[in-house]
């Protein structure tokens, strides 16, 4: 028999799995899981050694129970587990496949924690009583360190809990209620909802993949994402007195008090159920029902006249005349390295170009942008530009989610220059005071005390103690300081801080990023900024947020593919109407959420007195997620803001 080569197997399984997944236990008893062990050999395979069969080892035995149920659970949420050989010997992959039978018919009840690095034992030698040696073979693994705890009691109870409180999330709260919250949120309507955005669009998509899989293992490999444990969160109160049948206003007021207090006063007016039914009837009484529904745009929807670049691949599909694509292109004289303005880099550039590529970064969060096109291409128009276009930007603003708490909490972020920060994101810190400090060489000082100096600076956000909210302080400057030096830095002025900050500093359009993920304990610098003949430049004290993350399909920090650049739809066919967007349309790039469809500035001036209930429809006819889009990243002509690209390899600095 070989057992060893049996034994090997298992040790290479073990250690495969915990490379491609997180390790958990099903719901098996030591005892039962032993005697399953031994009972799967078949008649003649495990004989009597002395007293005991020559499987009926205390070292196995010990492994079995300690490791034979762990498992992980694979994309489609079916379970692999350490059983799961093909060894070349009928005896021992019998009894493996009896295992793994036995051990993945059993629910998982818990993570996989254990107390020590080994378990079980390779080899061991019998002494025996004429001198002679058995050499006995075992089952035997050693657990990755982040497997390994004291205190395994403590972190299997956390994560059973937060299981828990998931699963009563997922199967409790409805799909129309989560809708219409999210609803509620993007269109300004709950006090401090975009605070929970985020996490209700998570939860969101979660909702959906439990949907489709319908397994209990889902809630087991999803327990830790983002919006996982909505439930038990102050906007969760919300989701469940709606998702049981509470009402609108009465759920809603209820959530509000939780979060401001009784002083607070409604700007708006609640968007019902019913006042919706209404506007679709308005709207199907004028005959724009058709009208209304939207879809991503695609390549072959876009006239190749209404772009102003488009790469030799994507143009074959697009509609216009083909003498447009044999265009002779012709090297640009303009010199590499070149900071140079939209403008003239669509009149000098973009003419002589056969390759663009576009640098996105962190903070293009919110400059993702969406184009999209009528279901119905033959409909009436309800726009006030002749093309039926519409588009929708990434949270419905082109600007970063600190500018927007900063804007919110009344700050200026107009500025030449900025240093915002913002914590309790988790909200664990809510006692905790972060203070923004500027310091210059000749001693002017910023801070809580003292908001304004330091040549017109101040300090217009100064947030004391959080509680449950995002916290954010903000100083700006509406002009250029004097010449010198300006130390940022943050103070722990009270409370304990967890899990540090997050930073901006934002010179003359450029925002410089930053995570500090440490307890904050007493000052940290951020950076300083020197001026000099008017000049500012940063010599950054923490890293700059440099790591990649991706967003809307694309890993930021890296150059992508350029397939269109356009203007905004408002600005084709020479029309000028409203404000001008210069748009890059990139390979790849993919929306994960529905997105609205149009916005009432959109609409004809001959709907204007029809604009409420286009507002409300429009909430609610959201554009689905598509395989096939064209989106990228969008820029306002009215917004100061920076973006590297590289044309035919050559690199330039885009100012708009």
């Amino acid at each position: 028999m070989k057992f060893k080569q049996f034994s090997k197997a298992i040790k290479k399984q073990f250690d495969k799995m915990t490379q491609q997944g997180k390790l958990y236990k099903t719901n098996t008893s030591k005892d039962e899981i032993w005697d399953t062990y031994l009972k799967s050999f078949s008649e003649g395979t495990n004989p009597i050694y002395r007293e005991r069969t020559v499987h009926d080892c205390n070292c196995c035995k010990n492994f079995i129970r300690d490791v034979g149920n762990a498992v992980i659970i694979n994309d489609d949420y079916s379970l692999t587990s350490i059983w799961d050989i093909k060894i070349n010997d009928e005896t021992y992959q019998a009894v493996a496949d009896a295992m793994s039978q036995y051990v993945k018919d059993k629910e998982i009840a818990r993570i996989y924690t254990h107390f020590q690095k080994k378990v079980g034992l390779e080899k061991n030698i019998q002494l025996l009583d004429d001198n002679s040696t058995i050499t006995w073979d075992h089952f035997h693994c050693e657990i990755p360190s982040e497997y390994i705890t004291q205190n395994g009691g403590e972190i299997i109870s956390k994560a059973e809990a937060m299981v828990k409180v998931f699963k009563r999330g997922i199967l409790e709260i409805t799909p129309n209620t989560i809708n219409d919250v999210i609803d509620l949120v993007e269109n300004d309507n709950l006090y401090r909802g975009q605070e929970h955005l985020s996490n209700l669009k998570s939860f969101k998509r979660l909702q959906d993949k439990y949907r489709k899989c319908n397994s209990e293992n889902f809630f087991w490999k999803h327990y830790k994402e983002q919006g996982s444990t909505i439930r038990n969160s102050v906007i969760g109160t919300l989701l469940v007195d709606l998702s049981e049948g509470k009402q609108l206003e009465i759920a809603v007021k209820s959530f509000e008090d939780k979060v401001s207090g009784s002083n607070y006063k409604r700007p708006k007016a609640l968007v019902t159920p019913a006042m919706k039914q209404n506007a679709l009837k308005k709207i199907k009484e004028l005959g724009l029902e058709d009208s209304l529904s939207r879809r991503h745009a695609k390549p072959e929807d876009v006239s190749i006249n209404d772009v102003i670049f488009a790469d030799r691949g994507t143009a074959k599909v697009m509609k216009g005349e083909l003498e447009s694509l044999l265009d002779v292109k012709t090297k640009s004289n303009t010199k590499g390295n070149t900071e140079i303005t939209i403008e003239d880099f669509i009149k000098d550039v973009v003419p002589n170009a056969t390759k663009i590529e576009a640098l996105v970064e962190n903070k293009h969060s919110g400059n993702f942008v969406n184009i999209l096109a009528p279901i119905h291409e033959n409909a009436p128009s309800i726009l006030q530009w002749d093309s039926n276009f519409t588009w929708s930007y990434n949270g419905n603003f082109a600007d970063s989610t600190m500018k927007e708490r900063v804007k919110d909490a009344g700050g200026k972020v107009d500025g030449v220059l900025r240093f915002s920060i913002q914590w309790n994101e988790e909200l664990e810190d809510r006692e905790n005071d972060l203070d923004v400090h500027c310091k210059n060489t000749k001693g002017c000082h910023i801070y809580y005390n003292k908001k304004r100096g330091c040549d017109c600076g101040k300090l217009d956000v100064d947030i004391r103690r959080p509680g449950s909210k995002v916290a954010v302080e903000n100083i700006t400057w509406q002009s250029i300081p004097k010449d010198d030096e300006y130390k940022f830095y943050v103070n722990n002025f009270s409370g304990v801080n967890k899990k540090g900050f997050r930073a901006e500093i934002e010179l003359n359009g450029d925002v410089y990023e930053f995570d500090y993920d440490k307890p904050v304990t007493s000052n940290v610098t951020v950076g300083i900024v020197e001026i000099k003949n008017g000049k500012m430049t940063l010599d950054a004290k923490l890293p700059v947020g440099s790591s990649s993350k991706e967003i809307y399909n694309l890993n930021t920090n890296e150059y992508h593919k350029v397939s269109m650049m356009m203007l905004s739809p408002n600005h084709w066919n020479d029309q000028e109407i409203g404000n001008k967007h210069y748009m890059f349309i990139l390979d790849g790039a993919k929306n994960p959420d529905t997105t609205r469809g149009y916005y009432n500035e959109f609409l004809s001036k001959d709907l204007h007195n029809e604009r409420k209930a286009f507002d409300f429809i429009a909430d609610k006819m959201q554009v689905e997620p598509d395989d096939e889009q064209l989106c990228g990243l969008g820029f306002s002509s009215t917004l100061r803001a920076k973006l590297n690209v590289k044309v035919d390899g050559r690199p330039y600095t885009i100012k708009f």
